[in-house]
């Protein structure tokens, strides 16, 4: 019917319509915009001189376009070995080549390609690689269009990684991976399902390997990886052929982390070690011993999805479990069969026998031998609090900056640790030191001008609080007859009381707020209220000498309060003498009353004011 409808249109209208189709594929069929030295590029930006490498955009599959509906390039547009520049020159202008399409390298078959630093997004498709390299580069690579699929979806067998990216190669067959020093984290599923072989080395600028990234790579034999710090949730999971591990730096062992590694036999978790994640062994059934350091804050409380625990459950075959903290840490019975519990030996240290073998669920290891010499004195500290500089602030412990918001470091008992805590500020907002407590005990007022020491006495946790800090405060400036003044923030329009408590004996002479007399606004008992300040104010307070006791509130005739850097007296009787005295004693001003109200200028400073027989203390 759809058909025949459109056989009755007019000719003036197929006309249209074929001009539409027309201009449709005209669109669709636009051919790379360069053609230079064997690439192809489209010009992405003519504002920023940027082009994308692609393939040779006039070789169409004809077959596949018609069956998929829109435009499919043969590819096969390289070969070989292929070096992609950094920039390159046309019409006189120079691009710089920032993109590399997935069309670019589609059913290609390289021995080696190379990526330049200039590369900030790309993708190479189905292709099929010997060698890839990817450039040093102190910035990081991503994948075009997003990364649900990672970057590659063909085959590679060997990596250079020079930069780190949030990406990632899973599932491209990869064999052997090299990185370089400006790499500093894997990133989650970077490798997951690759086939490398042999030993992985990661240098030691890298510090994290994020969720399942060699998970299932089930050739993999050794790792070494002495400056790794943290191991994310089932990074090496299934890795079954796995039967060493070298990392002396680790401070986290996440959840799942070695789950299902058969082939591991012996297992040392280094000192230094605070948290161990549920199932971070589980299903090792080659695993004889371990050995566990006193370092340990969580064991098995981050949990494997719903599962918490069960560090070692499935491990049919450990025998030997060697524990170096001579306080037992808290252990859940699920962290171990119930077989491990009947047939293996506990090693503790000699003097904490009695205490392992009263424990709660330490007690129920049927074999407990104190047969460990060796003291382990490095112990865990756990910083939370710590935060990028768009929040808080974060802590300096020599030359470590540490922003995350929770990181470990190790330290032997003992130790003490200087600690600087540096507020964040910028110019939208800016914070200060709020609270600072160890193991929930508040240690605030330890802190000296935002440093603290602390002295290591086992493992611990540090929690740090930042208060947020108003960019244009109200202040409320106390001046009394003291040596200085007080000066306080407070909050817009609320209402502030005060009781004035005059010394012994001193009297009450008068109160000003902001160089206006409210003397009147104290109550019998000293009270005085504000309310509703809405921006820098000022209150002078002065006193007045009797020569005996504290005497309820009587105001003189005349009346002085400090007001602008000025003493202020009214209700003086003219030609009244008027004594200034510093706060040493010394006569430094003489002055005639000349009107029921004047100023005397003078510096800041406390000065004593005869004047009507009377004797008053005044700060200004």
């Amino acid at each position: 019917m759809v058909s025949r409808l459109f056989l009755y249109k007019s000719k003036k209208m197929k006309k249209l319509l074929l001009a539409i189709v027309l201009a449709s594929f005209a669109f669709l069929g636009k051919a790379h915009d360069i053609e230079l030295d064997g690439f192809y590029f489209n010009i992405t930006s003519l504002t920023d001189l940027t082009v994308a490498l692609t393939c040779n955009e006039n070789d169409i599959d004809e077959e596949e376009s018609e069956l998929y509906g829109q435009k499919v390039y043969k590819g096969n547009s390289y070969n070989g070995d292929i070096v992609i520049p950094e920039k390159i020159t046309w019409n006189s202008k120079t691009f710089i080549v920032n993109q590399i399409f997935q069309t670019a390298f589609n059913n290609c078959t390289l021995n080696s390609l190379v990526i330049p630093p200039s590369i900030q997004y790309m993708h190479l498709g189905n292709a099929t690689i010997a060698k890839l390299v990817v450039e040093d580069s102190n910035e990081e690579l991503h994948a075009l269009g997003g990364d649900a699929y990672g970057m590659a979806y063909g085959k590679i067998e060997e990596l250079y990684l020079g930069r780190n990216t949030p990406s990632r190669f899973q599932q491209t067959q990869l064999k052997t991976v090299a990185f370089g020093d400006k790499v500093t984290y894997i990133a989650g599923c970077m490798f997951y399902g690759c086939n490398i072989t042999g030993t992985l080395v990661l240098p030691d600028n890298i510090k994290g390997i994020g969720s399942n990234a060699f998970d299932g790579n089930g050739n993999l034999e050794k790792v070494v990886a002495n400056g790794l710090e943290t191991v994310g949730f089932a990074s090496f999971n299934g890795c079954s052929k796995l039967t060493e591990v070298d990392m002396c730096c680790l401070k986290e062992i996440g959840p799942g982390a070695f789950l299902g590694c058969t082939s591991l036999s012996h297992f040392d978790i280094p000192k230094g070690v605070a948290t161990i994640g549920g199932q971070a062994f589980a299903g090792c059934v080659g695993l004889v011993s371990v050995t566990i350091p006193n370092s340990i804050i969580d064991f098995g409380e981050a949990g494997y999805y719903s599962t918490n625990h069960n560090v070692f459950s499935g491990c049919t075959s450990l025998n030997s479990i060697t524990v170096s903290a001579s306080k037992p840490f808290d252990l859940q019975e699920t962290n171990f069969d119930a077989q491990t519990y009947i047939n293996a030996i506990l090693h503790v240290p000699s003097s904490s026998l009695d205490t392992y073998k009263n424990a709660d669920v330490w007690r129920n290891f049927f074999n407990i031998s104190g047969d460990v010499d060796v003291e382990d004195n490095v112990c865990s500290v756990v910083i939370k609090g710590c935060n990028d500089d768009s929040y808080g602030g974060f802590v300096e412990i020599g030359d470590l900056q540490i922003k995350d918001y929770e990181y470990i470091i190790s330290a032997n008992q003992g130790d003490k640790v200087t600690m600087k805590f540096i507020p964040n500020s910028n110019e939208n907002e800016s914070y200060e030191l709020g609270k600072v407590t160890i193991d929930e005990k508040d240690v605030t007022s330890n802190v000296v001008n935002n440093e603290l020491i602390v002295e290591v006495t086992g493992n611990m946790t540090i929690d740090i609080d930042w208060d947020y800090v108003e960019p244009n405060p109200i202040l409320l400036t106390i001046k009394q007859a003291e040596n200085g003044c007080t000066k306080m923030v407070v909050d817009k329009w609320e209402t502030y009381k005060f009781f004035i408590e005059p010394s012994e004996g001193w009297t009450l002479h008068s109160v000003a707020l902001n160089g206006e007399d409210i003397t009147n606004r104290v109550g019998d008992d000293g009270a005085l209220k504000l309310s509703e300040m809405s921006e820098n104010t000022t209150l002078s307070i002065t006193f007045e000498s009797n020569g005996s006791s504290v005497k309820a509130i009587n105001p003189s005739r005349a009346k002085v309060y400090g007001a602008d850097n000025s003493i202020v007296i009214s209700g003086a009787n003219e030609g009244e003498n008027i004594q200034i005295y510093d706060d040493a004693g010394l006569l430094i001003e003489t002055v005639k009353a000349t009107s029921n109200s004047m100023r005397i200028p003078l510096a800041n400073g406390i000065y004593i004011v005869k004047l009507d027989g009377k004797t008053v203390k005044v700060a200004i």
